[in-house]
């Protein structure tokens, strides 16, 4: 497990080089341009720096001014998780499970807005993970609401498109996660680890 978390750390260090450092820079680019919200933009460049607190600011300004601008609502619920994620690591886990709700009420109105953009179900399913994870692994605790939540948030990601492997891969975290969990309680698991392989060949097929 802290291997895993270990190899997660360096995938996002590479994924910041990689990624979000020129994206900060082409947002930079962007100000004064023409755009749907100014806010918006804004707002994604705050999240980019590590300004939490001005990222969320910014894109609840952005969606009260442009209701329709779903993508303000993906990136409250996305800043929202990276907090929560901030709370973990640090150990304040009441305050991380507060963060994960929050982040569940943003992404839920941006799939309501946006339901066949597979992005908002990709953050409500990765969320679901997370709190999964959060419960499980950190806390020692056990909730099958959490755990089928996450399930079916994650194949409606799947559902939306059938060829996100980001999906497919949050969805397989989630049932490894149970696995491991009936296996800690000595609990037969072979129905679950069935579903986890049949998920990719089968379009995350819920039984």
């Amino acid at each position: 497990r802290e291997r895993n978390e270990a190899q997660r750390r360096e995938g996002r260090d590479r994924l910041v080089r990689e990624l979000r450092d020129p994206a900060v820079g082409h947002l930079r680019r962007s100000r004064g341009l023409d755009v749907a919200s100014a806010d918006y933009v804004e707002a994604l460049l705050a999240f980019y720096e590590g300004r939490n607190a001005d990222a969320l600011r910014l894109a609840k300004s952005a969606y009260s001014k442009v209701p329709w601008l779903f993508e303000a609502r993906l990136l409250e619920g996305e800043v929202h998780a990276a907090v929560g994620r901030e709370h973990r690591n640090a150990g304040r886990l009441a305050a991380a499970a507060a963060a994960y709700s929050q982040a569940d009420a943003a992404l839920r109105e941006a799939a309501r807005i946006a339901e066949s953009d597979v992005r908002t179900h990709n953050a409500l399913c990765s969320v679901g993970y997370e709190r999964l994870y959060l419960e499980v692994w950190v806390r020692g605790e056990w909730d099958e609401d959490t755990l089928e939540r996450a399930v079916a948030d994650c194949t409606a990601a799947c559902e939306v498109n059938r060829e996100s492997a980001r999906a497919f891969l949050n969805l397989g975290m989630v049932l490894e996660t149970q696995v491991e969990h009936l296996g800690s309680r000595g609990q037969d698991s072979t129905a679950v680890i069935g579903r986890a392989l049949v998920a990719p060949t089968d379009q995350c097929l819920l039984p």
